[in-house]
Parts: structure tokens; C-alpha cells; sequence
């Protein structure tokens, strides 16, 4: 059985961790933290199914987050680590996003070219309108405190 370079790297990161014994501690601290968070957010998830709330659960979750932030319940850097765990593997909550070009394949085609050409014409003609629209704010300003310096007048070269 070969080794792919994922494999390797997790059982690099195994060995290492396994040297030492803090930075293992760390590691599954981190995590740990991280399993909470998403332990908030399904409990916030039973709750609304629970009482049919209208909010979304990763609504009620924030908030419930955010006041126990503010109340000093719980301290930013204890979140820290495990959000920048759940950060770090960001991508992997967006894969569900691709199930829909992938569900119509019919966006592969010509209609898919069609709307694309919209989109990618749509976002030159934003951009080419903002960038002409600050352009002309930006002269007109800088034309207007032209005319509104004072006139410099040189002093012969004598003079003191």
C-alpha cells in the first residue's frame, strides 16, 4: 500500500504529536473546543425544531454565543483555537454548494455559457461604471481645491 501525501502529512502530524505530548494536548484542546461550538449550534438546531421557532438555528446560536461573550461566560481566546480549526477547514462546509451544478447539468451547456456571459458582462460593466464614476468624483474635488488655493507669487531671488 502506497502512501498519499495526505496520509503522509497525517502521519507525520501523528508522529509528531506523539513526540510531544503539549502539542497533543493542544491539538485535541483544540478540537475539542471546535466539537462545542458545533454542539452549540445543534442544540440551537433541536431547540428551534423543538419549539418551531422562526429564527434559524445558526441564528439563535450566534446569539446565544454572543451574550454569553458579552456576560464574560465565556472568553474570546478560549473560542480562539477551535475557531481557527473550523476556519481552517472552511472548504469542506461549502461542498453541499456544488451539488447544484452537479444535480442541472444542463448548466454545463449552453444555457450554463449564457449565464456566465451575464454574469462576467454584468461585473465589467460594474466595475468599468464605478471606476469611471470615482474617477470623475475624484477630479471634480481635485478641481475644486485648485481654484480655491491661494495664488503663489515668487520672490525675487534677492529678496529676504
Amino acid at each position: 500500500m502506497t502512501d498519499t501525501p495526505s496520509t503522509k502529512s497525517l502521519l507525520s502530524r501523528l508522529r509528531s504529536l506523539a513526540r510531544n505530548r503539549d502539542a497533543a494536548v493542544d491539538w485535541l484542546a483544540a478540537w475539542a473546543k471546535a466539537g462545542l461550538l458545533i454542539g452549540l449550534w445543534t442544540g440551537c438546531d433541536w431547540l428551534c425544531r423543538r419549539l418551531n421557532a422562526p429564527i434559524p438555528s445558526g441564528v439563535l446560536g450566534l446569539v446565544l454565543l454572543l451574550a454569553a461573550l458579552a456576560l464574560g461566560i465565556v472568553r474570546s481566546d478560549w473560542l480562539r483555537p477551535g475557531v481557527g480549526r473550523l476556519l481552517g477547514h472552511m472548504l469542506l462546509f461549502f461542498i453541499p454548494a456544488m451539488m447544484a451544478p452537479l444535480a442541472h447539468r444542463e448548466l454545463f451547456g449552453p444555457v450554463g455559457l449564457k449565464i456566465l456571459a451575464v454574469i462576467v458582462l454584468s461585473t465589467i460593466s460594474v466595475m468599468l461604471s464605478t471606476g469611471l464614476v470615482v474617477e470623475a468624483c475624484f477630479r471634480r474635488r481635485v478641481a475644486s481645491r485648485v481654484e480655491t488655493l491661494p495664488a503663489v507669487t515668487a520672490k525675487p531671488a534677492n529678496a529676504r
